[in-house]
C-alpha cells in the first residue's frame, strides 16, 4: 500500500491475511492475529500565536503519558515559552503508541501602558472623574471599580490595570494633590 499508516489506523481486532505475489508470479501467504488496537496519543497544544511581552506561556502536553520529548530539550509534560518560534512536543503512552502536536509564537505584544491622563491636582470638596486615554475590554481601580471611569472626591495615588483585546494587561497610576481653591467672593476690610 502507497501510506501503510494510513491502512494501519483503520485496523481492528481481528485476523489478517495477507497474500504476496513476487516479480517471478510466486505467491506466499501469511496471517497475523491483532489482539488490541489502541488510539493514538492525542495531544492539544494552544495554538494562540500572541503572548504579552514579558509572560511566560505555558504549553501543556496532558499528563499520563510514559515519556516526554519537546524541541526544547524538556522532557515533561508542560513547556515554559516566552519568545517567537515553533515549539512542539512528542509523546509515548504506556503501549508504545506515539503522538505530537505542534504550535507557533509569532506576536509579542506590547502591555497597554501610560493610558492615564497626566498628574493633576483637586480642590478641597471637590470631585474629578479619572478618564483613561484609551479604550479596553477590562478595567480595574485600585478602589476595585470595574468601569472604565471613576469619579474622587479627594486626592492620592490611583492606580488602574486594564486588559486589551490581546489579552494583556497593563498598569497605570495618576497622583492627585490637594489644591485651595477659593469659592465664594472675597471682600477686603478696611
Amino acid at each position: 500500500r502507497a501510506n501503510p499508516e494510513k491502512y494501519l489506523a483503520t485496523i481492528a481486532t481481528g485476523n489478517y491475511i495477507a497474500i504476496g505475489t513476487a516479480a517471478n508470479g510466486c505467491t506466499s501467504t501469511d496471517t497475523i492475529r491483532v489482539l488490541n488496537v489502541y488510539a493514538l496519543p492525542a495531544i492539544h497544544l494552544d495554538k494562540n500565536p500572541d503572548i504579552c511581552f514579558g509572560d511566560i506561556k505555558m504549553l501543556d502536553a496532558g499528563p499520563g503519558y510514559s515519556n516526554y520529548l519537546c524541541n526544547t530539550a524538556a522532557t515533561t509534560s508542560t513547556i515554559q515559552v516566552s519568545g517567537i518560534g515553533k515549539y512542539w512536543v512528542a509523546v509515548t503512552d504506556i503501549n508504545n503508541c506515539r503522538g505530537s502536536d505542534t504550535t507557533e509564537i509569532r506576536n509579542i505584544n506590547a502591555r497597554p501602558a501610560d493610558f492615564l491622563p497626566a498628574d493633576t491636582a483637586i480642590c478641597r470638596n471637590a470631585t474629578l472623574q479619572i478618564i483613561p486615554l484609551h479604550n479596553y475590554n477590562q478595567y480595574t481601580w485600585n478602589n476595585n471599580s470595574t468601569t472604565s471611569i471613576i469619579t474622587i472626591s479627594g486626592p492620592g495615588l490611583y492606580w488602574l490595570q486594564v486588559t486589551d483585546a490581546k489579552n494583556c494587561m497593563g498598569r497605570d497610576s495618576i497622583l492627585v494633590l490637594p489644591k485651595e481653591c477659593y469659592r465664594g467672593f472675597y471682600i477686603p476690610t478696611a
